[in-house]
C-alpha cells in the first residue's frame, strides 16, 4: 500500500470526522447561548414582577397613610369607612409579594 491509496482513503474520512465535531460542538454552544439567554429574560420577568408587586403594596400603604393622617387631623368619619378598604388592599398586595 502507497501513501497516496492510504491518503485517499483516510483524508475524506478524517474531513467527515472534523465536520461532525465541529457541527456538534456549534450546536452545543448554540444550546448554551440559547439556556444562557432564557435564564436572562426569566431573571428579569422576575424582577419585573417583583417591582411592581412592591410599587403596589408601597401605593396602597402610602394611601392609608394619607388618609390616617387627614382622619387624625380632620377627625373625618367617612374618610375612616376608606382606611377599611384600603387597609383589606393592602394585604393581598402584601401576600403576593
Amino acid at each position: 500500500m502507497s501513501w497516496t491509496t492510504v491518503s485517499a482513503t483516510i483524508l475524506p474520512l478524517a474531513g467527515v470526522a472534523l465536520g461532525t465535531a465541529g457541527t456538534l460542538l456549534g450546536r452545543r454552544f448554540a444550546t448554551q447561548a440559547d439556556a444562557r439567554r432564557d435564564a436572562v429574560q426569566r431573571t428579569a420577568a422576575q424582577r419585573t414582577e417583583r417591582k411592581e408587586t412592591i410599587i403596589g403594596f408601597l401605593s396602597a400603604a402610602e394611601r392609608i397613610e394619607t388618609i390616617r393622617t387627614n382622619v387624625a387631623d380632620d377627625h373625618d368619619r367617612e374618610a375612616g369607612a376608606d382606611i377599611g378598604e384600603l387597609t383589606h388592599a393592602l394585604w393581598p398586595a402584601k401576600k403576593t409579594h
